[in-house]
């Protein structure tokens, strides 16, 4: 047995030697808080760096790309409110950036904005849309036309100027065989003679892009009933065109006002431009671009003049541009205006913008 006062040193340790287990635990568990705590704030201040540098990384490129400080600031916007991690994607695929700017845009149309302010927002992405297209252009390359696929439209002209709306219907590897398009103005081809020269052009995939080439005529052949027009291959297919503002084809009905310039005040006074409602026409427009469009018609205004477009590319949503005629081309009974515009709001001209990108689309995952 043992005596009171060996009980009492013993009950001394173990209080003593629990003390010191419960300091120990609560230290290490202290000591865990503040290295946890730190590779936390670590990873946080990393990442935070990653994203400040990534930023910055795409500032740069971005100017590189053509880009202005107005762009930059709202894709920065953009990148940021919708946590876009690879920034610089943006500049880089193009299938890429028209998802984000379309639901950009759609997002503005349901924002609480001011319809000006609103307008504004959506013209610098739209204008940042255009600026990355126009850096984009690949430049003159070499093609050959047994690349070209069934149901490529073509345009062909003859030394005449005469023009021949066409769709490739078949390709060996000597010959190209192309059908009248049914909705051209010609609805055959002439009886050109073996060896006939014509030049041809026709759209590439990208905006605006526009390829050439030039061939002579093989034959003809009398196919289900359909003349088909053989041309000799080219292997000499050139990017011939890369426009500032890319043209997209329409096919909607358009009405058209020539317009005059009225002084106003006598000598000195302003100027203001007068539409003769009571002359209005009925066109069709075939492209449409932020520069102008083509407008086919049967009673053309003269090259000079100037005119107001009236058109829509929704119901009860009416578009109207000014602008002057630039050249018309006969193509049989109708003639194809070019109209360079030269005044356009900014509403509408978002809406074209919109149409010639083909953004505002369906919403798609990113």
């Amino acid at each position: 047995m043992y005596s009171p006062s060996t009980l009492l040193a013993i009950d001394y340790l173990t209080d003593t030697r629990m003390d010191i287990l419960a300091a120990a635990l609560l230290a290490g568990l202290i000591l865990i808080m503040i290295v946890a705590a730190k590779l936390s704030g670590g990873n946080r201040g990393t990442a935070k760096k990653k994203r400040h540098g990534s930023l910055f990384g795409f500032g740069r490129k971005a100017r590189r790309a053509g880009l202005n400080r107005v762009q930059i600031r709202a894709l920065r916007s953009v990148i940021k409110r919708y946590g876009i991690t690879d920034p610089v994607r943006l500049l880089t695929s193009e299938a890429y950036l028209d998802r984000v700017l379309s639901q950009s845009l759609r997002d503005l149309n349901h924002a609480a904005l001011e319809e000006g302010e609103r307008e504004r927002r959506k013209y610098v992405l739209l204008s940042t849309k255009r600026s990355l297209s126009t850096v984009r252009s690949t430049g003159p390359r070499k093609l050959s036309t047994k690349q070209l696929q069934n149901g490529t439209e073509l345009t062909l002209i003859t030394d005449d100027n005469e023009r021949f709306c066409a769709r490739v219907v078949s390709s060996s590897q000597s010959m190209l065989g192309l059908r009248a398009m049914d909705d051209s103005y010609h609805h055959s081809f002439p009886e050109w003679a073996k060896g006939t020269p014509l030049k041809v052009t026709f759209h590439g995939r990208e905006p605006g892009s526009l390829y050439g080439f030039r061939t002579t005529v093989l034959g003809t052949r009398r196919k289900t009933g359909t003349t088909i027009l053989y041309l000799v291959h080219s292997d000499d297919v050139r990017h011939i065109q890369k426009r500032r503002s890319p043209r997209r084809v329409m096919d909607k009905p358009a009405y058209f006002y020539p317009v005059t310039v009225m002084q106003s005040g006598g000598k000195g006074g302003g100027a203001r431009a007068v539409v003769a409602r009571d002359r209005r026409h009925l066109g069709h427009l075939e492209d449409i671009s932020a520069g102008g469009c083509a407008l086919r018609a049967k009673v053309p205004l003269r090259t000079g003049s100037l005119i107001r477009v009236d058109f829509e590319f929704s119901p009860n949503n009416q578009v109207s541009a000014y602008g002057k005629v630039r050249s018309v081309e006969r193509q049989g009974i109708y003639s194809l205006m070019h109209i360079m515009f030269t005044r356009v709001s900014r509403r509408h001209l978002n809406q074209i913008l919109a149409f010639v990108y083909d953004l505002e689309g369906d919403s798609e995952e990113w």
